[in-house]
């Protein structure tokens, strides 16, 4: 009476294999190492089960043996896989998504080819995380801060694949990413220092700690900068200086050699409403603290203050009282032009 396992469905990540069930299945594959090991994970899979956090170790080992050897594509299924469990089962996966970084910086560095449905499923798990980051009470900022700059990072690899091969990819696709990219920005994330991911994008100051992704995510990035002005980035936001994007890129520190990513960025915050009379703790708008020809140049060309705006500076240069004094969605817009002196 022969007791026999129950199997459960092929996974794609462990090229859809089958386990052995006879000793004569088994000897057929004696001498292939790869088959051997693709069944030893589905093996541990099927008896742990799919709950047992220790399954997604074993999966992500495997995956890195692939990547250190360039089979990319066995190398992302298999992680994959491993972040589905993951956040399957509630664990944190901000080291996993980073991974996913490293090895898409190096296939854009060595020109191989990336498809484009990984990329879109690394995105999705970006905005899961850090949905769960924020809903988390005692989630912890370090945590927090190290998946925004993965997921700016993750933008800046999508950007270079659209920009490179955009062509190439279904309309479908390239939709969906806009609608993962408009998510991540009605999160409305911020770093300690109260950077957006706008704020990040156009900073020079902004790091890349990876040697390999050095080489693919540089900042300021105009690509990057623009993805998230089209999909709802706040171009107004105040980070804890109250400096605005267009603050941080008007002190970019090559205004010359880098004269496109500058002006480009410039002109995006312009044209997506930023705007250019916006003080910071210093009381400088971004004309006031521009410290080179060019930005001055181009901001000079584009300073057009509207009525609304030069009475709002009144206001808040004479110390006028306005709160409850004028309708309430002028309140926010008056505080762009100023701050209170009892709040420094």
């Amino acid at each position: 009476n022969v007791i026999y396992k129950k199997l459960g469905k092929p996974v794609k990540a462990y090229e859809n294999c089958k386990e052995s069930e006879t000793v004569e299945e088994l000897h057929n594959i004696r001498n292939n190492e790869n088959a051997i090991h693709m069944e030893s994970l589905a093996v541990r899979e099927r008896i742990l089960g799919t709950q047992n956090p220790e399954v997604p170790r074993h999966v992500v080992f495997r995956g890195i043996l692939f990547a250190e050897s360039e089979r990319f594509d066995k190398c992302i299924d298999l992680w994959l896989h491993a972040l589905h469990l993951k956040q399957m089962n509630d664990i944190p996966v901000g080291k996993d998504i980073l991974r996913f970084v490293q090895v898409f910086s190096q296939m854009i560095v060595e020109e191989i080819e990336i498809d484009f449905a990984p990329v879109l499923s690394v995105l999705e798990s970006c905005v899961m995380e850090l949905a769960n980051n924020k809903s988390k009470v005692n989630n912890p900022d370090s945590e927090m801060e190290s998946n925004i700059m993965t997921t700016l990072y993750i933008l800046t690899i999508l950007t270079k694949l659209l920009s490179l091969k955009g062509n190439r990819y279904e309309m479908e696709d390239k939709c969906r990413a806009h609608h993962l990219v408009r998510r991540i920005c009605a999160l409305q994330l911020r770093l300690k220092d109260g950077q957006t991911l706008l704020h990040l994008a156009v900073n020079e100051d902004t790091l890349v700690d990876y040697s390999i992704t050095n080489h693919v995510c540089k900042y300021p990035c105009a690509a990057t900068a623009k993805l998230l002005i089209d999909c709802g980035a706040d171009v107004n936001a105040l980070d804890s200086n109250r400096n605005t994007p267009l603050h941080l890129i008007i002190d970019y520190g090559e205004p010359i050699s880098d004269f496109m990513t500058i002006n480009t960025i410039i002109m995006e915050l312009i044209e997506a409403g930023a705007h250019m009379d916006t003080v910071n703790n210093r009381w400088k708008t971004p004309y006031d603290a521009v410290t080179t020809g060019v930005p001055k140049t181009i901001l000079r060309t584009h300073t057009k203050l509207s009525l609304k705006c030069m009475a709002a500076k009144a206001v808040k240069f004479y110390d006028i009282s306005y709160r409850g004094n004028v309708p309430r969605c002028l309140e926010s817009f008056i505080e762009l032009h100023g701050f209170d002196l009892n709040q420094c």
